[in-house]
């Protein structure tokens, strides 16, 4: 969403954290293939939702974590989703035109995620080729897909604001003038 944003000059930068990648990126990596098919839901309605199982919930979003830790997280913030949002991906509503300038642009993505491997975030961001346009890649050590709930996500945010204090002159967009609660 937010590479489709900045395409369409919707905004001043953006933020792609552990994004799911635009229309052509994609990798036969295992662990995505695995992580995915479930929401993809291939062979089944989009009619219906998609809830995921703790397992694979385990494997897609907090490999890595505290059993106890999973267990919370799963029965606070699990819901059914849309398959259509996943597969939406794979179609020209998620074409990006790599070539287009662009609002400073910042891809994440961590190191032991399944859902979205570093490897496929880093190949997104390589297919950006206009030299006039700021995009930075940055992938953070042992974080899986479960961003905010990890116990490092103060770090990671203080890396985004430290990027956009960095790369954004504008004092009005800078974390200075943006109110965070920690």
């Amino acid at each position: 969403m937010v590479q489709l944003l900045l395409q369409r000059g919707l905004g001043a930068a953006g933020i792609a954290i552990h994004s799911v990648p635009p229309q052509g990126i994609f990798t036969f990596k295992l662990s995505f293939l695995k992580a995915g098919w479930g929401p993809l839901g291939f062979f089944t309605s989009t009619k219906e939702t998609y809830l995921m199982s703790f397992k694979d919930w385990q494997y897609a979003f907090t490999n890595g974590m505290p059993l106890e830790q999973q267990k919370a997280a799963y029965y606070q913030l699990a819901l059914p989703e849309s398959k259509l949002i996943v597969r939406d991906t794979i179609t020209a509503a998620a074409h990006v035109d790599f070539s287009k300038p662009h609002a400073p642009l910042l891809l994440t993505s961590g190191s032991t995620d399944h859902t979205i491997p570093a490897s496929l975030n880093y190949d997104n961001y390589r297919k950006y080729q206009n030299s006039n346009s700021i995009t930075d890649y940055k992938e953070f050590e042992g974080r899986n897909h479960f961003v905010l709930g990890q116990p490092t996500w103060k770090e990671d945010a203080d890396y985004i604001l430290n990027w956009i204090d960095n790369t954004l002159p504008l004092p009005e967009l800078t974390s200075k003038s943006m109110k965070i609660n920690n």
